[in-house]
């Protein structure tokens, strides 16, 4: 029987084909190798277990892809129900100023009851605005900034704004304790996010520059 010495074009070990062979795999490796043209000697490998491994991240990546879609479409569904929920307890509470306004506007003896209404619909507003931006905010991803104590060292403090949800937080030692006598080390002296200082009702990107400036040597 004749036999056609080749390559493997894998590991490159010798390999031997009988005479009217498609493939053979290669006693090395165990890559498949395609015999294509046994005249020329042209052969093709197949490393199949590579060839499983890409199809099994295609597919993972499509998984993902799917997942984040469906994520997104969930999100944008809760964030218009949440907007037409916003829109009619506005509505009650305009009515509400509006009441009030019209009782003040009809004589002496509803001007009491007019206030309060008016007062009660304005701070239902504002009560409003805390809530659902609260809600809206945690939807979109964002964070706000967390309290911390004054005596926390800059790493404490450090890692209580990651575990707020801050994915960028960077410490900056202003070297500046010599002694360390009147200015202890590793004492922050001040916290800004994006450049400014923080506003404990405001919330924030989370990837968003949170810089601690704190003694240090």
């Amino acid at each position: 029987m004749k036999l056609t010495a080749m390559v493997c074009p894998a590991c490159g070990a010798k390999l031997e084909a009988e005479e009217g062979r498609k493939f053979i795999f290669c006693s090395s490796c165990g890559v498949k190798v395609n015999i294509e043209n046994e005249n020329e000697r042209v052969i093709r490998y197949v490393d199949e277990a590579k060839i499983r491994e890409l199809e099994l991240e295609e597919k993972k990546r499509q998984e993902a892809q799917e997942k984040e879609e469906a994520l997104r479409r969930e999100t944008e569904k809760k964030r218009v129900d949440l907007k037409a929920k916003i829109k009619k307890r506005y509505l009650v509470c305009y009515a509400v100023i509006a009441l009030g306004v019209v009782l003040m506007l009809a004589g002496y003896g509803a001007l009491l009851p007019g206030l309060l209404l008016i007062i009660f619909g304005i701070v239902g507003r504002v009560l409003l605005d805390d809530h659902f931006g609260a809600e809206m905010a945690k939807m979109e991803g964002r964070v706000r900034c967390p309290e911390y104590d004054e005596k926390a060292t800059a790493s404490e403090v450090k890692a209580i704004f990651e575990n707020a949800g801050f994915k960028n937080v960077q410490l900056f030692n202003m070297k500046d304790v010599i002694l360390g006598v009147f200015t202890k080390e590793d004492r922050v002296e001040s916290v800004t996010i994006g450049g400014k200082e923080p506003h404990p009702r405001m919330w924030y990107d989370p990837n968003i520059v949170v810089t601690i400036r704190h003694h240090g040597r």
